[in-house]
């Protein structure tokens, strides 16, 4: 009986009868923050529900070194059972100093909009290394749409 109490003072229907439900912030773990250096990658964002399209991503992200054998993901593994991991990889600057950070998801009934910054340092705390920022975290399984804002 409470469930469906709840479920009423949470939901309300538009003209076609729609059920719409209030936006819900999603807890989000990090998974691997940094910035890729080597051969620039296309910007890009992620959605990786297998493990196979886990193995693919870790290998885009590698691929960027040039180096047989680097592996920026090491050790890091996620259990695509519970999870689905979200990731976005930032464009490639000519200098250090900038960062990309997802920082809020929330699920609108309907999709999860996945909200990220952009981020460069102060002027006179750039490194003369080029990097492409990243940041992948895990969420809840989902089989919901995801568009990143």
């Amino acid at each position: 009986m409470f469930a469906l109490f709840f479920a009423a003072l949470t939901s309300c229907q538009d003209d076609e009868g729609t059920v719409l439900t209030e936006p819900v912030t999603v807890e989000f773990t990090a998974v691997q923050q940094g910035a890729l250096s080597g051969e620039p990658l296309d910007a890009a964002n992620f959605v990786i529900n297998t493990s196979q399209e886990w193995n693919a991503f870790k290998s885009v992200a590698n691929s960027a070194y040039g180096i047989a054998g680097y592996d920026v993901f090491e050790g890091v593994a996620v259990d695509f059972e519970q999870y689905t991991a979200l990731a976005v990889i930032d464009q490639w600057w000519g200098n250090g100093g900038y960062s990309v950070q997802i920082t809020s998801v929330i699920d609108n009934g309907g999709e999860i909009n996945v909200g990220i910054d952009h981020a460069s340092v102060e002027e006179g705390n750039v490194t003369s290394v080029h990097c492409q920022p990243f940041h992948v975290i895990k969420i809840p399984k989902t089989t919901l749409p995801v568009v990143f804002e």
